[in-house]
């Protein structure tokens, strides 16, 4: 996740669509007051280089509520305390926490993916190795169900989407190159391959459901298979 003072952006970061390739870029573009979440697990950049612009994750110390100081205190972590910004938070605790004048004033920009494609790349991040790999199937019925993908709620508030822009991972080299545009950087970043894993299946998520499987991603996602017309 990242607020950008300096180019007056935030970037609600979702799962499973590419967004730490987009994270990877947009650091680069940050000034010293810009925030710059950690990535989770990921601790070199996809060229080689460590990814230094982790910065200002904390949330100001002189904004802590008493109650926050006292759990911190106590030894509870700074993220249950409410005092942290982190990968994958929620619109609606991140405009609490940064405040409303600046969360609603600033450009806010997620990304969205065919929910159906999207489960596959999750079961072969789950799964990367054959060794022990359940059945799609099964996986969708024991972990999918279970823990669904919260992408909706992490760009949207009360069910209404508040992302400005939803970049599309169909087409996100040039959804990006637009935001790019609209920011007015010039030139615009090259997206690694940040965490791109290998899929059997070539993309060709299609052959890997059951019209049963099927219907119950469409009903897990149906608020972004409406929202963005996403179809099997």
């Amino acid at each position: 996740m990242i607020i950008s003072h300096r180019h007056r952006f935030i970037y609600l970061k979702c799962r499973k669509v590419g967004s730490t390739s987009v994270e990877v870029a947009l650091a680069d573009l940050c000034g010293p007051e810009d925030v710059v979440t950690p990535l989770d697990g990921a601790k070199t950049r996809a060229d080689g280089r460590r990814h230094v612009n982790w910065q200002n994750h904390d949330v100001p110390r002189d904004r802590w509520p008493l109650l926050a100081r006292a759990l911190v205190a106590a030894g509870v972590s700074k993220r249950a305390a409410g005092v942290e910004y982190f990968n994958h938070i929620r619109a609606a605790r991140l405009r609490r926490l940064l405040g409303a004048e600046v969360f609603d004033g600033y450009l806010k920009v997620a990304i969205e993916r065919n929910p159906w494609d999207r489960e596959v790349s999750n079961f072969y991040f789950h799964h990367p190795k054959p060794e022990g790999r359940p059945s799609f199937e099964e996986f969708l019925r024991r972990h999918t169900r279970r823990k669904p993908i919260d992408n909706f709620d992490i760009y949207s508030i009360d069910g209404r989407v508040v992302a400005d822009i939803v970049l599309r991972h169909e087409r996100l080299d040039e959804d990006f190159a637009a935001l790019m545009a609209r920011l007015g950087i010039d030139p615009t970043p090259a997206l690694p391959r940040a965490r791109s894993h290998q899929r059997p299946d070539k993309g060709r998520y299609r052959d890997l459901y059951t019209t049963e499987t099927r219907d119950l991603v469409a009903r897990l996602y149906a608020r972004e298979i409406r929202t963005f017309g996403y179809e099997f």
